[in-house]
């Protein structure tokens, strides 16, 4: 067949099965995940997919190991399928026992690293000294909360001949999950000791180890030490556990990205071509009839993300619709105000003014007066009735404690550093590397000083909060200062630190937490954090700021704020993150920081009011009051944005695609998109921002529909006027006129044109694997 044959053949068959695009689908219109027998060259294998992720392992006799991880289907550019994002196999786990360090399966004999020749296949075999593979079954997924429809592959691997007789009794369950509807994996590892031989210790623990192309880690240098980061522009793997929580120290996150030393024809790439999931120390867990942890252990869960794309906006669509549909929770989004003065009376006063301009929850802040530790019979009843009144005006009421960082409870429940002082840096307080480092360097040196979540005292602690939150009622908790990723490596024996071991006091450390947040969200508690702990139950952490910009003048301030939205929203949903508004005087910068006393009919109240609702953030409102009582239009300003954000909550809540990030001159943009038409009306919604106080702008703005999954035409209308009907380009794009007074906002909505012709199925649509109608955003000049 010549060449143009061959081209028109492949051209009949591309057109005859369009790729669709799954970020325009709904999970539920995507295929089930699926078990798949094969083999490859005479050895059997098992692929569990779901038709957007596959990973595929060959069983040879006494052996299993993982031979593939694609990201198949959906933008393939090829019809066999999409990539290997391996180029060699590896232990599907690794761990350390009693000092003997085990691989978990996988398989040895590859001849180069740099790539694997399935023709291979028949010479590869389990490595010596390692578990070996004994059985394998299916289930249904068991996430922490309600799962999404899924697939579960456990395997159970078993000592190899000649290990410790202990070691014997230990039998190890690597458990896979497969989604509907996510190009992504779920995977925990549990070891299991039934301890006839004596009781074992579980050192250290890797979860995950891949090794992974040039093209799947990306050929450019990771920013963070090696770390990988949310939506990074390069690489098509995304690995986060539950461990994972906002640091920008490697040494403390579960994900290790760093060079293979056994690929010596690796070409090009980053140099970072080995990707592990690890307990950053430990988890030290005692296992067996009388060990601290019982006979069994699970690890947290790690979540591997598949690209399909380099693109950052399409990388960061996946990464929050993986958010949504593993962490639910994370979309509610209710407004709320952050009171400071928890008297019965000032309570009530602020139940009355959310309720009358339609707020829905009060979270008493810090620094308000409220005690979540009180045991005082008369406290509890007073704040029982506060509750029980915001309840009857249809308001939620919540509070915050600050559990371990910045505060000291006594020798006995107090963090130490390395030399064993208990005023030492080793302590959830010390914040940062550096500071941490230089305590360490100097043992005297004084430190702010933690609580130590793994001592006897916060057995009672966390008994105290419990027994506070169900005595009261109360609805959600402001946790600040949990556990942060340091250790505590006190030598006390239980009580009141249960082991002389430092890694085990970081472990518990880590699972009172989590094990609190599960509490709250079994509560049906909402849960605002510092850390995002998403998969244990929280709703929201912060969005990402500087805590001393509040300190700053009003408008410098909400500049900054538009910057921390536009860039935290690129691995976040609007509701995933929580902002700020000094309404009252926070730390410095009095009185130009705050909304009070400038009053609540200035143009900086708001502009953070629009803000706030036209981005679908939820900030803390921190003060006293939303309005002047005296003042009825400043009553009325709220209820309009309450009104605005309550007519179009659905899309203000939805995707968003970023146009143009804030800087002080001219506009800036934010789109938010729904592509399920069944979810709302308006299937994207125009944001644009225009800060100057000097002057008026006229220009025009081009607009990036794809993801909205409008296709042909659109009906387009600026804040509520008349709609026009816009015929998209080729790109999914139109273009807005944008005119605008100094100091201002302004939205357009887009929907489908009522009785207009059928348009194409985006379900149908291929893949662009970048944004359409980016380039050239700005289509006319600044008119002042």
């Amino acid at each position: 067949m010549s060449a143009v044959a061959l081209i028109l053949a492949h051209a009949k068959v591309a057109s005859d099965a369009v790729p669709q695009d799954w970020l325009l689908l709904p999970p539920s219109s995507l295929p089930d995940a699926a078990i798949v027998e094969g083999s490859h060259h005479g050895v059997p294998t098992l692929t569990l997919t779901n038709g957007l992720a596959s990973r595929t392992f060959a069983v040879p006799s006494g052996g299993f190991g993982t031979i593939a991880l694609s990201r198949s289907g959906f933008g393939s550019n090829c019809d066999a399928g999409g990539a290997n994002f391996l180029r060699a196999t590896s232990p599907e786990a690794e761990m350390r026992l009693d000092g003997v360090n085990y691989s978990i399966g996988g398989l040895v004999g590859q001849r180069d690293f740099a790539f694997l020749n399935m023709s291979e296949l028949p010479e590869l075999t389990s490595p010596a000294g390692a578990f070996r593979y004994s059985a394998h079954r299916t289930g249904a997924p068991t996430a922490r909360y309600k799962p999404p429809r899924g697939l579960t592959l456990s395997v159970d691997f078993v000592a190899p001949e000649g290990a410790p007789a202990a070691h014997r009794d230990v039998v190890v369950t690597v458990v896979y999950a497969l989604y509907r509807g996510l190009p992504l994996y779920e995977k925990h590892v549990a070891v299991t000791c039934s301890g006839r031989g004596g009781s074992v210790v579980l050192e250290s623990l890797a979860t995950d180890v891949l090794r992974l192309t040039n093209e799947a880690t990306g050929y450019w240098p990771h920013a963070e030490r090696g770390h990988i980061t949310g939506a990074s522009t390069s690489g098509r793997v995304h690995m986060a556990s539950e461990m994972t929580r906002g640091t920008k120290d490697p040494s403390r996150g579960t994900t290790r990205l760093g060079p293979d030393e056994s690929c010596t024809t690796c070409t090009q790439g980053n140099g970072a071509l080995l990707l592990r999931s690890v307990y950053p120390r430990g988890p030290a867990a005692q296992l067996g009839p009388a060990g601290f942890h019982g006979r069994s252990f699970a690890s947290f869960r790690t979540y591997v993300l598949l690209h399909d794309s380099d693109e950052a906006e399409r990388q960061g669509l996946a990464l929050r619709r993986m958010y949504r549909t593993l962490a639910p929770q994370v979309t509610e989004n209710p407004t709320f105000l952050h009171l400071t003065d928890a008297t019965e009376a000032g309570i009530r006063r602020a139940v009355d003014q959310c309720a009358a301009v339609g707020f829905e929850m009060i979270i008493l802040s810090f620094g308000s007066g409220l005690d979540m530790e009180s045991t005082d019979p008369a406290y509890v009843r007073s704040v029982a009735a506060s509750v029980e009144y915001a309840h009857s005006r249809g308001i939620e009421l919540g509070g915050y404690n600050l559990m371990a960082s910045s505060r000291r409870v006594g020798h006995a429940g107090d963090c130490v550093n390395a030399s064993g002082a208990w005023n030492g840096a080793a302590c959830l307080a010390s914040g940062w590397p550096k500071a941490e480092r230089r305590m360490s360097e100097k043992p005297d040196a004084l430190c702010v000083g933690a609580a130590c979540l793994a001592s006897g005292w916060s057995d009672g602690y966390f008994r105290r909060v419990k027994d506070f939150i169900e005595a009261t009622g109360l609805d959600a908790i402001e946790t600040d200062g949990p556990y942060e990723g340091h250790s505590c490596p006190s030598k006390e024996p239980a009580p009141p630190r249960g082991e002389g071991s430092s890694a085990l006091t970081l472990g518990r450390l880590y699972e009172r937490n989590m094990e609190f947040s599960a509490w709250c969200k079994e509560e049906g508690m909402y849960v605002h954090a510092p850390d995002p702990y998403y998969f244990r139950g929280i709703n929201k952490d912060g969005m990402g700021y500087v805590e001393t910009n509040w300190n700053l003048p009003l408008w410098e301030q909400i500049t900054l704020a538009r910057q921390n939205i536009y860039d935290g929203t690129w691995v976040k949903a609007p509701s995933q993150g929580w902002m700020f508004v000094p309404l009252v005087k926070y730390h410095g910068g009095w009185p130009q920081c705050c909304v009070e006393p400038a009053g609540f009919l200035h143009g900086e109240w708001e502009f953070y009011l629009s803000m706030y609702f036209a981005t679908g953030v939820s900030p803390c409102y921190r003060g006293t009051r939303l309005y002047d009582d005296e003042e009825p239009a400043s009553e009325a300003l709220v209820q309009r944005y309450v009104a605005f954000n309550n007519k179009y909550r659905t899309i203000l809540h939805a995707d968003m695609v970023h146009l143009k990030r804030a800087d002080g001159n001219g506009i800036d943009a934010l789109l938010h998109v729904e592509p399920v038409a069944a979810k709302c009306r308006e299937r994207a919604m125009l944001v644009v921002f225009h800060q100057s106080r000097a002057a008026a702008i006229n220009t025009t703005l081009r607009v990036p529909l794809y993801y909205s999954g409008l296709d042909d035409v659109a009906s387009v209308s600026r804040m509520g006027g008349e709609a026009t009907t816009v015929r998209l380009r080729r790109d999914f794009s139109v273009t807005v006129r944008v005119e605008m007074a100094p100091a201002s906002v302004a939205w357009w909505v887009f929907e489908s044109p009522p009785g207009s012709a059928k348009r194409a199925d985006a379900s149908q649509r291929s893949v662009i694997t970048h944004t359409p109608g980016l380039p050239g955003l700005f289509d006319a000049t600044t008119r002042t």
